[in-house]
């Protein structure tokens, strides 16, 4: 089996009815800890399409049970979200409802091909960050698939998504945009994120 740690979710420029997924995966080495990995992209009009013509370009099985980070690019959900761009991970049973929901910017797939040299595991800086076991501060809210769902059809809720900035193998996370059921609406500063966090 190939064992995905991260998928990135970007719009395609020349056809915005298509989506380009990547996935990164993890290459275990015997009895040695390691950072090695790659990443696959593939066009497609749904992820589910994209994610069978990539099955087709692997020796493997494909196995989403270690994914713990779904990342999309602000642009895919500037206009109104389509449900198969989170219900299809939802579906799945092979893949964890406990998996983090963010957004990246300058896109998806940059977060996932970032290395920081402080990280010994394949996107393992970002696991201990959102889930708070690395780093604890107020300027990271981090946001569950199961939640991110749950926040569509609940009334009085209103999803939310940190936003992960990548430059130079570093991240930035100290901002959350905030979606109204359809799109995002509004972004917090650094200083209105923490409040809110502290709410």
């Amino acid at each position: 089996r190939l064992f995905v740690v991260s998928v990135a979710i970007d719009p395609v420029k020349e056809n915005p009815k298509r989506v380009l997924v990547s996935l990164k995966f993890a290459v275990p080495i015997v009895e040695k800890i390691s950072n090695e990995s790659f990443i696959i992209s593939q066009e497609g009009e749904t992820i589910a399409e994209a994610v069978r013509i990539m099955k087709s370009r692997v020796d493997k099985e494909i196995d989403f049970s270690h994914a713990k980070l779904i990342v999309y690019h602000e642009d895919v959900l500037k206009d109104e979200i389509e449900p198969n761009l989170y219900y299809w991970f939802i579906r799945r049973r092979d893949f964890q409802e406990m998996s983090w929901v963010a957004i990246g910017r300058p896109t998806a797939l940059e977060v996932l091909k970032a290395k920081p040299k402080s990280e010994r595991l394949p996107s393992n800086s970002l696991f201990l960050a959102l889930g708070r076991d690395g780093t604890e501060t107020a300027y990271i809210i981090p946001e569950y698939l199961f939640d991110f769902k749950k926040r569509f059809g609940e009334k009085g809720l209103d999803p939310l998504l940190p936003i992960i900035e990548t430059k130079n193998d570093l991240f930035d996370i100290n901002k959350v945009a905030l979606l109204d059921k359809k799109k995002v609406k509004l972004e917090l500063t650094p200083k209105e994120t923490m409040i809110l966090n502290l709410f």
